[in-house]
């Protein structure tokens, strides 16, 4: 894997360990913002399912920055064959017991890569990729993540992907510990895990600067939404009992339609954006 160790700080992504990813899991699915989860990733579905193509085994869908397998595993229930990527090992091998857990090893290969180096891939190879979790943000360059994706997506095939939003990722302290910290996050865009000032620095997009980064890699941006909306606008203890009380469609239904307020874009704790690689007619208006 070449990680252009000569020009870019090693990502410390590759640090995380399987009992980390273990522990991430159980937060995710067990923690006490589960419930929060569960609708985010309904949401997501609901942004997934329409675009992808007809389950076929011999046309794979690219899942980077894959983790711990969520939407691996959950593409391949649905009968589709999927290549993940991820450059966190623990991560990986996390996904691969629950990979083997769910009798879908046939179905997904899970591989250690950088989403800034694709070159193990041929070009035009996959209808749809995802870029969910902010492997975006995470990497060293998210323009030359960007070309590659285009590189090995088929012409008209689609890209799903987020990334942090710089407005929010101040709030509760999530990214920043002090003015100096927060003044970098609003300048520069450049964020960091709070308590860790050594791991890997983080990209914080507003929502014009994403549109910029994406249409001027070459994709056509053709819709964007703000992730979490009702758990950015509405107090955190009245949006926990929300949403562990409420049936889940209603709640579903709601942030949906709160999705399609344009002026909300910035509030979401990340930007959710479809981009197309233009057809091939299409693609000498980008040169």
């Amino acid at each position: 894997m070449d990680r252009h160790a000569d020009a870019v700080p090693e990502n410390l992504w590759v640090t995380e360990t399987l009992e980390e990813a273990r522990a991430y899991d159980a937060r995710k699915e067990s923690g006490p913002f589960r419930f929060s989860v569960a609708l985010k990733r309904a949401l997501l579905w609901r942004l997934i399912e329409p675009r992808l193509p007809p389950p076929d085994r011999e046309t794979p869908i690219l899942d980077l920055g894959g983790g711990t397998g969520v939407w691996a595993i959950r593409l391949a229930e649905a009968g589709h064959r999927v290549t993940m990527l991820d450059i966190a090992p623990g991560y990986l091998a996390r996904a691969r017991e629950k990979i083997a857990a769910a009798d879908l090893t046939g179905l997904i290969a899970a591989e250690q890569g950088d989403i800034c180096d694709l070159s193990r891939y041929a070009p035009d190879a996959y209808p749809v990729v995802l870029a969910l979790g902010d492997p975006l943000s995470y990497c060293h360059d998210a323009e030359r993540a960007l070309g590659e994706i285009l590189r090995v997506t088929r012409p008209g095939g689609v890209l799903i992907a987020d990334v942090e939003n710089r407005y929010a990722a101040l709030r509760d302290g999530r990214r920043a510990e002090s003015w100096q910290d927060a003044s970098q996050v609003l300048t520069q865009g450049v964020a960091r895990w709070q308590g860790e000032d050594d791991f890997a620095p983080i990209r914080a997009f507003t929502p014009s600067e994403i549109r910029g980064v994406v249409e001027g890699s070459g994709w056509r941006c053709e819709s964007a939404y703000p992730a979490d909306v009702l758990a950015s606008i509405v107090e955190r203890d009245m949006f926990e009992d929300a949403v562990s009380e409420r049936p889940m469609d209603e709640l579903v239904a709601l942030e949906e339609r709160l999705r399609e307020d344009a002026s909300l874009l910035g509030c979401g704790t990340e930007i959710q954006f479809v981009a197309r690689n233009p057809e091939a007619s299409e693609r000498k208006a980008w040169t």
